[in-house]
């Protein structure tokens, strides 16, 4: 558990949004760019298409496996450290193809960049969330917006960029693209982003890793991958290890004080399992379009490379639109009701397609695919923010992340499937009824899921704290400057509300006004007590005045626990004003008449 301790002004400026939207875009942008490159890397490296594609296989694994595990260090060590120790590792691990010319080298390449890009994600939120505790504000929905829609617009130029650097300077630019956004991001955050320390509790005893789940984990996850990578009678047996390792997961996690999977946790919070199925769910059907349609259009529709590279930004520019359109709305139901049901229709259009279809009807599928993308990304990170607890952001949003990988894995053994040898009309067609029935389940979850809805506000918002500066006896709120300003929260223990609600400021006046009482003197009974200010702004109208300077100590504090209650108050506040206007009336009429 981490407490953030600021050093400047706390808020959502842009010194803190650029460092931190700036680190989740390497991972997406990392994913992307290596789509072009592996024939180049497959031809230059002398290595086969079925090795290559371990440079992208690999990246899935290592991010599946590190970001809940860094998420957990996050929660443990503090955000902000385990932020730029990704940050570092990014930036050194771009330079390693330039010194191992070699695949090994490569493929060490993308593992580092998988382990250095996973912080960035969890540690992001993580310092969201501890800004919007240090601040006393609620978190920003646009913040939390911008972190899936820079990842959706670094997915779509990722392509472009990745083409554009191997036609000019070969395939080792694309991880060199990596350093000056890495250099930013660590220079800004070292700069901008307060540090996040121990709380005192932790400071005491050093916080326990759990190693052995740790392990179980990425046993699990690295064994599914090979088999769902390699489907054949000879590697069943992967399945036998992954199912023993995945049971011996969950026995140890429920018997650890500190677990690094929580399945206690996600089996109490219904609502986030099913934020996570959603997730996978609506991912799953992306990665197959993106890779399976793509396939399809460079084979029996006989396009070019750059034609199918063009024909991904519609999907890309569709789904940062749909992200925008939800950004600042507070509604999560309808957003992920339409995400689902847009594969559902998707996926039959594709299932109708062949050969001859016409360009325009491909780039309409193309783009309607960007649609839930957008809308399940927002809402559904969204939902993640709200149901997931405070101490377990970090690990939360890793395994959202770890399902969106999933999902990916998925997607690329069915590929694999239905294009044994090479892309055909029939296996695309099967991946459209796939695809449609995966959207089909997410609609029937957002339709079914009581946990989200349209009228419900964001429980991202910190529990409302002692205002910042010193209240006077007459109810006014000092700031740390010395400045008094209107009370914004009635302190009951010290101050009764009903008087805090009496001093109105009006322009610069200061008068005396008597403590409540209960306000501690000074030891010889007179004067104020140490610290307390001595006067306060001139109450906006007489009746206040009034009410104020006769010390009506003998009305109990219960009158303003309850808007209900104050309104019995309001009558004798009423009488009083206009008692006092009607006594400056009178004096005015009288300088008239003399």
């Amino acid at each position: 558990m981490t407490v953030e301790r600021a050093h400047g002004p706390v808020g959502f400026g842009w010194r803190f949004v650029v460092p931190v939207l700036t680190g989740p875009a390497l991972n997406p942008i990392n994913t992307s760019t290596i789509a072009v490159a592996l024939v180049p890397i497959s031809h230059d490296l002398h290595t086969s298409a079925a090795t290559a594609i371990w440079l992208v296989a690999g990246l899935y694994l290592t991010s599946a496996v590190a970001q809940p595990t860094l998420g957990t260090l996050a929660d443990r060590f503090g955000a902000r450290r385990i932020y730029l120790i990704g940050l570092v590792v990014t930036l050194l691990a771009s330079f390693v193809p330039l010194a191992w010319h070699s695949f090994p080298g490569v493929l060490t390449a993308r593992v580092l960049i998988g382990v250095g890009t996973s912080a960035s994600y969890p540690a992001a939120l993580s310092l969201i969330r501890d800004r919007s505790v240090a601040s006393n504000r609620p978190t920003p929905p646009a913040l939390l917006s911008g972190l899936s829609i820079t990842a959706q617009a670094t997915t779509a130029i990722g392509p472009v960029l990745g083409g554009v650097l191997i036609a000019a300077f070969g395939w080792p630019s694309i991880f060199l693209v990596n350093v000056p956004i890495a250099a930013v991001a660590l220079v800004m955050t070292l700069t901008n982003v307060p540090a996040s320390r121990p709380a005192p509790a932790a400071e005491q005893s050093r916080p326990r890793i759990d190693t052995a789940g740790i392990a179980l984990f990425a046993l699990t996850m690295t064994t599914l991958l090979w088999f769902l990578l390699h489907l054949s009678i000879g590697t069943l047996w992967l399945v036998i290890v992954a199912t023993a390792s995945a049971a011996a997961l969950v026995l140890w996690e429920m018997h650890q004080a500190a677990p690094f999977l929580d399945v206690r946790m996600l089996g109490r919070n219904r609502a986030l399992t099913r934020t996570y199925a959603r997730q996978l769910l609506i991912y799953f059907g992306a990665y197959t379009m993106m890779y399976g349609f793509s396939q399809w259009l460079g084979g029996p529709a006989r396009l070019s490379a750059d034609q199918v590279g063009y024909l991904q930004l519609p999907t890309a520019i569709v789904a940062v639109v749909a992200g925008l359109t939800i950004a600042r709305t507070r509604g999560l139901r309808t957003p992920l009701i339409i995400a689902g049901a847009v594969p559902v229709i998707g996926g039959v259009a594709v299932a109708l397609v062949h050969a001859t279809t016409p360009l325009i009807i491909l780039v309409s599928i193309a783009a309607a695919f960007g649609v839930p993308q957008g809308l399940a990304s927002v809402a559904n990170q969204a939902a993640l923010y709200r149901q997931a607890p405070a101490a377990q952001l970090g690990t939360a949003s890793g395994l959202a992340r770890t399902s969106v990988y999933l999902g990916a894995i998925l997607s690329s053994a069915l590929i694999g499937l239905v294009y044994p040898h090479t892309p055909t009309s029939a296996g695309l067609h099967h991946l459209g009824l796939v695809t449609s029935a995966a959207g089909a389940l997410a609609f029937l979850l957002a339709l079914t899921d009581k946990a989200i809805s349209d009228r419900e506000r964001p429980a991202d918002a910190p529990p409302p704290g002692p205002p910042k500066g010193d209240i006077s006896p007459g109810g006014v709120l000092r700031r740390p400057g010395g400045r008094p300003t209107r009370p914004a929260v009635a302190n009951a223990t010290r101050w009764p509300a009903w008087q805090a609600r009496m001093a109105r400021p009006m322009d610069k006046w200061v008068l005396p006004v008597p403590a409540a009482r209960g306000t501690p003197r000074s030891a010889t009974g007179r004067g104020r007590a140490p610290g307390e200010a001595s006067t306060t702004r001139l109450p906006r109208s007489c009746g206040q005045l009034i009410t104020c300077g006769l010390g009506l100590c003998t009305a109990p504090p219960e009158l303003a626990r309850s808007r209900q209650e104050r309104r019995v108050r309001r009558p004798v506040r009423i009488s009083l004003t206009r008692i006092s206007a009607w006594l400056r009336r009178s004096r005015v009429l009288s300088g008239l008449i003399m």
